[in-house]
């Protein structure tokens, strides 16, 4: 059994022999080994995914002026990548290599979101 009070925003990759968490210092992962380790540091994602081949986990990740960020996770030890440079959010794999996402509305420091964050602006992303 592992156990932290830090740990938030888990998934189960690799057909569920690892485990990825959000934790103070990013995201981190536990093996069955009892290894942890951080595998992207400062990184804070929600709702992660990961594709059913457990190759690549997909989040979300706020920007500095509360717009939701699309990124996607290499579980092989790869960089992580952003999926778009727009406000998008909610992403999820329909296939083990297609995302599926939301887009938001933009905030700005001239028109910020407030509370609840962005709102969705209707369109969807494959």
């Amino acid at each position: 059994m592992y156990s932290r009070a830090d740990g938030t925003m888990a998934t189960w990759a690799a057909n569920g022999a690892r485990f990825y968490f959000r934790s103070t210092a990013g995201i981190q992962l536990w093996e069955p080994t009892g290894k942890v380790q951080t595998v992207s540091p400062g990184l804070q994602w929600i709702r992660p995914w990961p594709s059913s081949d457990g190759s690549h986990i997909t989040f979300s990740s706020l920007n500095a002026q509360g717009n939701h960020l699309v990124g996607i996770l290499d579980t092989n030890g790869g960089p992580v990548a952003q999926a778009s440079p727009e406000p998008r959010q909610n992403p999820g794999f329909l296939t083990p290599t297609l995302i599926w996402y939301a887009g938001e509305q933009l905030c700005t420091t001239t028109t910020p979101c407030g509370f609840g964050g962005p709102a969705q602006n209707g369109k969807f992303y494959v």
